[in-house]
């Protein structure tokens, strides 16, 4: 369970009433230590392949992302978890092929 989130009395319901200048920088890192650990249950390796800004929009956090983190989910990873994601910065971006 993400503590910190629990700690500040914070659930992911809170993140639509958030306006887009109201952020912090300790509301971001309890906002995508959420998505990532809560939310998405997702590995290292699981956020190195699929992270992407959809990913927080879909999940009401892109005012955040678009505010706070220009619009950069890696910006948001190393807010979040300083120095853990620093391998995504020579990763390639994803193209998926039209239908």
């Amino acid at each position: 369970m993400l503590k910190p989130a629990v700690d500040k009395n914070l659930d992911f319901h809170e993140w639509d009433t958030i306006k887009v200048g109201a952020w912090s920088k300790e509301k971001v890192i309890i906002a995508v230590r959420w998505l990532i650990e809560e939310k998405l249950k997702w590995s290292y390796e699981e956020v190195y392949n699929n992270i992407s800004a959809s990913i927080f929009y879909k999940n009401n956090l892109g005012g955040m992302l678009s505010k706070f983190c220009n619009n950069s989910p890696l910006i948001a990873l190393q807010i979040a978890y300083p120095g853990k994601y620093t391998s995504l910065k020579n990763k390639k971006p994803k193209f998926k092929n039209k239908p």
